[in-house]
């Protein structure tokens, strides 16, 4: 089982509970992958006044998957699934962890934002484990 943290950005917090729900994603998750969505843990929405930049909602999602590469790209495809109903008005992006964003404790971060550089399916520059 894999960890995979879920972060929208800030910015999103008016829109970010018109996004997606978790619960969403555990239907979507096997539609796309042969993976799972064993566990989910939800943080309370952010307060809306949250600063820009600042990550707004966030989870973690605990995925079965044969490797942390194939959770982190199964929860992106997911992700980016539920999230082109949305018109494109926002992006997807796979990525490691980052020092105090769970390194350590989960195996790759899926962020979502307006204005992310989006990130092609597999397309990373080292493997997540």
């Amino acid at each position: 089982m894999y960890a995979i943290h879920i972060v929208e950005r800030a910015e999103n917090a008016s829109a970010s509970e018109n996004l997606f729900g978790f619960g969403e994603l555990s239907d979507v998750l096997p539609q796309v992958s042969a993976c799972r969505v064993e566990h989910v843990f939800a943080s309370p929405s952010p307060k809306p006044a949250a600063a820009p930049g600042n990550f707004g909602r966030s989870g973690v999602v605990f995925v079965s998957a044969p490797s942390a590469d194939a959770a982190g790209v199964a929860v992106l495809a997911a992700v980016h699934r539920l999230i082109t109903r949305l018109n494109g008005q926002f992006v997807a992006e796979l990525r490691q962890p980052e020092k105090g964003e769970g390194a350590g404790l989960c195996h790759g971060v899926v962020s979502v934002g307006g204005h992310l550089a989006p990130l092609q399916l597999g397309a990373r520059s080292r493997p997540l484990n």
